[in-house]
């Protein structure tokens, strides 16, 4: 009886192990997803979209003052690329983002001139995957041009197809990506994905690949190649979903 007892205890043992490894594995298959509770999801979307207003209340400011728009410096040591080397743009080619201008008095990030601060988003709100190359680091940003010269972003139903001035976190997580069009009232596709647009870069989105987020200055999307699989909780495939939002509508 006893030789019995144990092997029923050796049992309820593995049985209790398997449930757990279970566990685990549908946790890591939503790989996409982030590790922060709902709560702190919401918290961080309302945190995000304050920081967002202080920069919109910044840049007019400093437009008021009378330095025009693509005079106004965006340059800081904070948002970086994997090799380390300084992040304002996507495009390390472009220099019309205000690096004309020396001057303390264009620069957003300086105490005595815009008064604000260049924001890193918090690990749990990033996704599972390590960017290479000279992508951006998990949580830092940059700034899309609204000229020619660079990569731009016109947003459908925002200033004009010459594109906008827009701040951009390259990779954020699913979750994260979802709760902020919820905060924004941008409406996520029926089967609980972001809006997803092919063609990103240097077009119109908004107006035929991305409806949901026309007219809207901040939105979180899914920028899929055509190769790619639409469903963006499959974990076999790296997915980008950025968060967006207009600094100024041309």
């Amino acid at each position: 009886m006893k030789s019995s007892g144990n092997i029923l205890f050796l049992i309820l043992i593995a049985i209790a192990l398997f449930a757990a490894l279970l566990y685990a594995v549908v946790g890591s298959s939503r790989s996409n997803l982030n590790t922060a509770k709902p709560e702190k999801l919401n918290l961080a979307a309302s945190d995000l979209l304050n920081w967002f207003s202080s920069i919109d209340s910044a840049f007019l400011r400093m437009r008021m003052s009378g330095i025009a728009a693509e005079d106004i410096n965006w340059e800081n040591s904070v948002w970086q690329r994997v090799n380390n080397n300084p992040l304002i743009t996507d495009n390390s080619g472009f220099n019309a983002l205000g690096t004309a201008c020396s001057e303390d008095r264009c620069k957003i990030f300086l105490p005595n001139s815009g008064g604000v601060y260049p924001k890193i988003l918090a690990p749990e709100l990033l996704p599972p995957f390590t960017p290479t190359g000279t992508a951006a680091k998990l949580g830092h940003a940059y700034i899309a041009p609204a000229s020619s010269g660079g990569n731009t972003l016109a947003i459908s139903g925002l200033g004009t197809s010459a594109g906008e001035y827009t701040i951009i976190f390259p990779s954020v997580g699913l979750d994260f990506c979802m709760v902020l069009n919820k905060a924004v009232g941008v409406s996520n596709r029926a089967d609980d994905c972001p809006p997803t647009t092919t063609t990103f870069w240097n077009s119109d989105i908004g107006s035929s690949s991305a409806p949901p987020i026309s007219g809207s200055s901040t939105f979180c999307i899914l920028a899929s190649a055509p190769s790619q699989t639409t469903d963006c909780r499959d974990p076999t495939v790296i997915k980008s979903f950025y968060i967006v939002h207009s600094v100024m509508d041309k």
